[in-house]
This record gives structure tokens, sequence and C-alpha cells, in this order.
């Protein structure tokens, strides 16, 4: 649990150093604790005794306080002996120390989000790595009825979910299949689902769970799900063996499905001679044509999955051929676009610039802030930043979030973003509820016109089994069906299996009945239609959400109210002014009994019972994407260097001069 402690053994230097500083920074930076050396050693695993700590502390007498390392000439070859004699007087912890969730745990909550479970299966291992860190891997699998929703891959480290496998770059093998991360592994196994193994022409409905538990882990990636310290060699055949004993009888099944689909595959070929270009050769000849619709001519950077659609909608023009329904885009973006962008390299030509791939969902702040997982865990203990944004925007697809990062939505609306992955979390739904009740913030939805991204709208909005009493006032972005149509948009058809939510069916309208329901073809089979984000270009898309906003009546940027302002304005003013005293006295003298002086001196000359005005001037004639205090900052740098640098040197030098003559004094 967080409130457990940690283990010395559990770091090596370079983690114990950014623990170590990161106390410091938030000591020097943020207010918080500079805190006794023996008070940090006892907070590690098996050396909370005072006789331990002491013994410890003594071989750094000279360290009193955290900040002394960063004070200290050697401090961070200090930092590293401390790491060393804090193990040298501690034992290492096993895996057992990790905990784990269990089998049950897993059961019950895919029968809590999915209904009924056909075939359930669970399990734990534990190793060590080869950095001697232990690990715990929790691995669940259930079948689905193929009524029920469509699975998907669950994985987290640490009791926390993460946006995408943990694994990736492992790759697991046992005698029967091999493949790089967690999902090629299951797709290889029959199981995967996100992709259908290419063979398979009757994949089950499968969910997966996938938990990973491992001291002081260490991310490839901002958005800390790529873990470092599994290996091929060690921990990939291991994982794979416990991942492949409950794989193994979907595997037999998924065999003898694709042994009589190339049977049937054979005899089809047999009777057909027309020869089809090849949906290789197809996505090349469409890619840069598609690559200019997209990206609005290079304007903008477009996502691999937006570039897909548009691909995928130029093929019938040269080819009978089709991408798979489900592993279609893993074919596109890991195959196809990389080899196409290495030809372009190859034949002398520059590739297709501003393509990017699906970042992983979460809360990005404004402004230079934070991105913060969207774990229930983390948003308990997520604090909103005062005056620093008003609004959240949670959009279904988390591909979108480069495009709104880059039109700079977030600044020029003081706009938190929420980047989700479907069907709206439990953490997500705590979140935007937060941010109403407590914070008064508007709450915009953007989502696909189709019945998931319209249940997406519902479920943010009202209760559900798993939130009741849940109520948020939410304004909804669309895409709507009404929006589509008014756009001029052909929307796409495709084949239904799933069953619309019975909650929403009747808020939809008769044009959104007619499209979401669809037309019957046989069994649970529907022919239903939708219209993607992805399937606008990406200036359409920014002027759709723009325009969408003004319409709903978007709150204006923050100002904080006067009584903030009257205390936030004169301590911006006191920071920016101790900067300006820093440059000036560089060489000469640098106290904080100067900066005060100085502050209060030349306070009355600039006027700070403007402010307001000055930032509404700002954002109106410069900058509409600044924040308040940036805005503020720059008025007050204006005003600095045409009418107050000299005049505040001056003083400086008098009271340096004067300083100086103090200290003579002193010496007589």
């Amino acid at each position: 649990m967080p409130s457990d402690p940690t283990s010395a053994h559990w770091y090596d230097v370079e983690a114990f150093k950014r623990l170590v500083y990161s106390h410091i920074g938030h000591y020097r930076h943020e207010d918080g604790d500079d805190l006794p050396l023996r008070t940090f050693v006892r907070q590690f695993k098996g050396l909370s005794a005072t006789k331990k700590a002491k013994a410890v502390c003594e071989y750094f007498p000279q360290i009193r306080m955290l900040s002394d390392f960063e004070d200290a000439p050697d401090g961070e070859q200090k930092i590293a002996g401390l790491l060393e004699m804090m193990k040298t007087y501690s034992d290492p912890p096993s895996a057992g120390t990790l905990g784990f969730v269990g089998k049950e745990h897993f059961r019950e909550r895919f029968e809590d989000y999915y209904g009924e479970v056909l075939r359930f299966d669970y399990k734990k291992t534990t190793g060590e790595l080869h950095t001697g860190m232990p690990y715990v891997v929790e691995f669940a699998i259930a079948e689905l009825p193929w009524e029920a929703q469509e699975g998907a891959l669950f994985t987290a480290v640490n009791y926390s979910p993460t946006f995408g496998d943990p694994l990736e770059d492992v790759r697991f093998r046992v005698d029967e299949i091999s493949g790089d991360g967690i999902e090629e592994f299951l797709e290889d196994g029959f199981v995967s689902p996100e992709y259908d193994n290419v063979e398979d022409p009757e994949p089950p409905n499968i969910a997966v769970a996938f938990h990973i538990i491992t001291p002081a882990p260490l991310f490839l990636d901002q958005g800390k799900t790529r873990l470092v310290g599994f290996t091929d060699e060690l921990e990939g055949p291991a994982i794979g063996k416990a991942m492949f004993s409950k794989i193994k009888p979907y595997y037999k099944e998924g065999k003898r499905r694709a042994r009589g689909q190339r049977s049937k595959e054979r005899s089809e070929q047999r009777a057909s001679t027309d020869k089809e270009m090849s949906l290789k050769d197809a996505t090349a000849a469409v890619l840069e044509e598609a690559w200019r619709h997209t990206t609005g001519n290079g304007q903008l950077p477009v996502g691999a999955r937006r570039l897909f659609y548009a691909v995928r909608s130029r093929i019938p023009a040269l080819t009978a051929n089709r991408f798979n329904r489900d592993h279609g885009y893993k074919y596109f973006s890991q195959t196809l676009l990389p080899e196409y962008q290495a030809q372009r390299v190859q034949e002398g030509e520059a590739p297709l610039a501003g393509v990017y791939y699906d970042p992983r969902g979460k809360l990005h702040e404004p402004h230079g802030g934070r991105s913060v997982d969207l774990g229930t865990r983390e948003v308990e203990a997520y604090e909103f930043p005062s005056y620093v944004f008003n609004k959240l925007l949670y959009v279904e697809k988390r591909g979108q979030f480069p495009l709104l990062k880059a039109a700079r939505i977030m600044e020029r609306y003081d706009m938190g973003i929420v980047t989700g992955e479907g069907f709206s979390t439990v953490a997500a739904r705590m979140l935007v509820q937060t941010a109403q009740k407590d914070e008064k913030y508007q709450i915009f939805v953007l989502h696909d016109a189709d019945y998931p991204g319209y249940n997406i709208v519902r479920t943010l909005r009202e209760e559900t089994a798993r939130m009741p009493g849940h109520s948020v006032e939410l304004y909804d972005l669309g895409l709507t069906v009404g929006q589509v149509i008014q756009k001029g948009k052909e929307p796409e058809e495709y084949e239904r299996s799933s069953a619309i939510p019975s909650k929403l069916e009747p808020l939809l309208s008769p044009v959104e009945r007619e499209w979401f329901i669809g037309e019957h073809i046989s069994g649970k089979r529907y022919k239903s239609e939708r219209f993607e984000l992805d399937d606008l270009t990406a200036p359409e898309t920014i002027a759709h959400i723009e325009d969408r906003l003004k319409e709903l009546g978007v709150e204006p940027k923050v100002i904080p109210p006067e009584d903030v302002l009257a205390v936030r304005r004169r301590q911006i003013y006191r920071a920016e002014v101790g900067g300006w005293v820093d440059e000036i006295i560089a060489e000469m003298l640098a106290t904080d009994e100067l900066k005060t002086k100085m502050a209060k001196e030349f306070e009355e000359r600039f006027k700070l019972q403007g402010a307001r005005a000055w930032i509404e001037t700002e954002f109106a004639q410069r900058d509409d994407a600044k924040s308040w205090r940036d805005a503020l900052k720059r008025t007050l740098q204006r005003a600095y260097g045409a009418k107050h640098k000299r005049g505040l040197k001056e003083a400086v030098r008098e009271y340096v001069q004067k300083r100086l003559e103090d200290d003579e004094d002193e010496g007589d």
C-alpha cells in the first residue's frame, strides 16, 4: 500500500538520487519540509528502529538535513554512500512483500463489467529481475458471450492501470508461440481482445487482465507505461510460460479453426483466376493523397489512425481487397506505413511529416502543467491547481490529443484535456464530478457519431450501476448525427453484433435510431451506420471544436477574483522584481533583504492596481493563449524595460555601496 514503507534495496543509485533531490526540490520550490536525515532514513523498511537509523547517519556527520546534500561539494557521492549503508543495515524484502490482487477479485470485476463469463482462468507467478528486484505477475483471462460488450486488454503496474502494454518491448516465447509484447503474444495464441488472429475465422470474445507488481518501477515514456528492466532472455520466457499455461486451450481451438479456414480459402482461390491489386500496393498508391487531405496539406499533424481511415476510404477505388475489420489498423500502422516511409527515404524523398502514433490517455493540464494518469487512486489524490484552468474537455479518442495540443486548445481556453480510449472509466467520471461540483468547472465532451460515443456522454452525465448517484452537467461538442448531416458527410456502413445499451436507446432521435440500430440482417447482426472523429480532417476537427465552444457559451479565460488577484499580483510582481535584481547584482551582492527593499520601494511606481486591465489587454491585443499569470508578467517586464530599469539599477547600486561601506566600518 502507499502507506507501507519502501526498501532501500528497491533503488539503484540513480533512482535514489532522484528520490533525494525530489524531496529537496519540494522543500526549495514548493514550501515543503526539509527532512532531517534520520527521519528520511527511518521511512525505509528495516530501518525504522532508532538504533539502525542512528548507525547509518553516523557515517555522514556533516549531513543533518536532506538539503545539505545539495550544498555539499561531493553531495552525489554521499547520496550513493547513504544508499549503500542503508542496504547494509537492512535485509532485502521478498516478492511476498509486494502483495497481489487475487483470482476472485479479477473474476468478480469481469462479471461486474461484462455480465456472464463463459470461461475464466488465472495465473500468478513470481520472480526476480536481473537487477535483483522482485516481481509478481498476475494474468487473468475470460471468454465472454458474443452478445456481451466487446472484450478488452486491461494492463496495470503496481495496482494502477496503464494506457498500454507495459512490456511491449519484451519478447515472450514458448515452444508453440511467441510475440513482442503482451498484445502480440495473445494474438499469436488466438486470444487477443484487441486484434483477431488473421488465420482465425471465428475468434472468441476475450477479456484479459495483466498486472505487474515490482518495486520502484522505471519507465521509458512520459505516459509511465513502458517498463524498463524486463528482458527477452530471462523474464520473457518465464512470464510467457505462465501466460501460455492458461492460453493453451484457446490456442488449440484456434489452430483447428485456422486449418479449416485455410482449406476453404484454397478452394476459393482455385475457383477464381482474377488478379487484384494487393492491399500493400493500393495503400502506397493513395497514402500521400490521404496524408494531404487529413493534414490540410501539411498544416497540422495527423495520427496514424486518422490517416488509416483516410486510406481505407480510398482503397475501394483501386482494389476489391479490404483491410480486416479487427486487425487492419495494426497491419497498416505497424507494417504498411513504416515500410512506405522507409521507401520514401530510400528513394531520396522526405517521409510524410507530422505523422504520429496514438499517445496514451490521461489528464493534461494547460500552461506547462502536469500530465496525470487516470487511475482511481490517482484521481482521489489529485488536487486541481488554483486559478490555472476552469474547464475540462473529455475526448473519446486519445489520438486526438497531439492535434489539440498543436492547435493550443488548452492554453487558449484555459482547459484541461482528458484523453480516453472508448468507454468512460470510473476514474474519469470521478474526475469530472469533482471538477464540476467542487471546482465549478465547465465539462465538455468530444466523441464519435456512433452509439458508443453517445453512450460515453450518457455515462459521464448520469448515474450507472458502478457509480450510483453520479450526476454531472455536460456540454456535448459532438459529433452528433445532426452535425454530420449538416456538414454534408457520408456515414460509414458496418455490421454490428453488440447490443445498444437499453438506457441509451430511449434517448435517441428517430434519425439516430435509424443510424445506430440499423437494419436487421440475421441473428444478432445488424447493418448500422456511424461517422468517426478520425474521418474529419485536422482543420475540420479544430474548427468544429471552436465553433461548438462558442455556441455553447464557453467561459472566459481564468483571472482570479479581486481578493485573490490582489495577493497573487503582488507575489508575481515580487518574483519578477527579484529576478531583475539578481541579474543586476549577480557579480556584486545578492540578498533577500535587498529584494524585499527594492520591491517595496518600486511597488507604487508599477501601479499594480491596474493588473486586471493589463491582463485583459494582453489577452485581447497580443496573445489570448497566455495564462493570466504570463500576461501579468509580460506587462511588468515591458514596464520595467521602458520606465524603471535605470532607476532600479541606481537604487541597487546605492544599496550595495552603502552595504559595503557599512561592512568596512564594522571591520575597522
